[in-house]
């Protein structure tokens, strides 16, 4: 009987001992892998270079191709790409090997909308390794028409509301969608790139219990850069002791006359 739990307590100890190699076998094949960077395209020459690099695709696409920069991989790494509907939370499609040797190097990876039958939305191609995600990069597929509009917001980068600018026109402190209603400015900072033609830059502050107007702010954009513009209480405060109602409102930003997008806040 004493042979026997002996010999159970040595079993035990050797499988526990082959979990924790296998475990820090799969970390470190993890761990010393990485990407430096992936480009989708609509194509991809021999040179393995990029064609129509974009991450916002026409429905119309019949196929899009990733071209993967990979710094390392090491040996025998169980390896995954995948090309993710990040609606559908599921792969379309996914190319799965084990590496023979420490990679380095480019690898491209193509999917087919006739296989995989993708529409509008939102996806993913990601990379795993030893079954963790490592690298991915998001890009968009929706109608020829609409792909227009999404340039165009694409140069608008970064859109804060704040309490307090600084003479640039960045955010003082940490940008918030909550104000009281004794705060006297309330700012937008706007920060803009890429803008290759004049485009007219219109924000509309706006209360939303009573779509009211409370003020428009127009600009013209071209290349880069960063600006800001408010409400403040004194002259455009409705009310007569010069506060803001409580409620909820909206910054409204128009790019050539269009509505491209809507960031809410609130006062209480």
């Amino acid at each position: 009987m004493e042979k026997k739990k002996l010999f159970m307590i040595i079993g035990a100890a050797v499988l526990v001992i082959i979990v924790i190699i296998l475990l820090i076998s799969s970390k470190g094949q993890q761990g010393g892998a990485k990407i430096n960077g992936i480009t989708l395209a609509t194509g991809v020459t021999k040179e393995k270079q990029a064609i129509g690099a974009t991450e916002v695709f026409s429905t119309e696409v019949s196929e899009i191709y990733a071209i993967v920069n990979i710094a390392s991989i090491p040996t025998g790494s169980q390896t995954e790409f995948q090309w993710y509907d990040i609606g559908a939370k599921k792969a379309l499609k996914s190319d799965k090997g084990t590496t023979k040797s420490n990679f380095s190097g480019i690898a491209t990876y193509f999917i087919k909308k006739q296989e995989s039958k993708w529409g509008k939305g939102n996806y993913e191609f990601r990379a795993l390794v030893g079954g963790k995600l490592i690298a991915k990069k998001a890009y968009k597929v929706m109608p020829p028409e609409e792909i227009g509009k999404e340039k165009i917001l694409s140069v608008i980068k970064e859109v804060s509301l704040t309490k307090e600018v600084d003479l640039r026109g960045n955010p003082k402190g940490t940008p918030t969608t909550a104000f009281a209603v004794n705060d006297k400015n309330i700012y937008a900072s706007v920060s803009y790139e890429g803008v290759e033609k004049k485009t007219a830059f219109e924000g509309k502050w706006v209360f939303s219990k009573e779509d009211r107007l409370i003020k428009s702010y127009k600009k013209t954009l071209s290349g880069e850069g960063t600006f800001a513009f408010s409400i403040n209480t004194d002259a455009d405060a409705w009310l007569p002791v010069k506060e803001w109602a409580k409620g909820k409102y909206v910054l409204e930003i128009y790019l050539d006359g269009d509505l491209m997008k809507e960031i809410s806040f609130e006062v209480s």
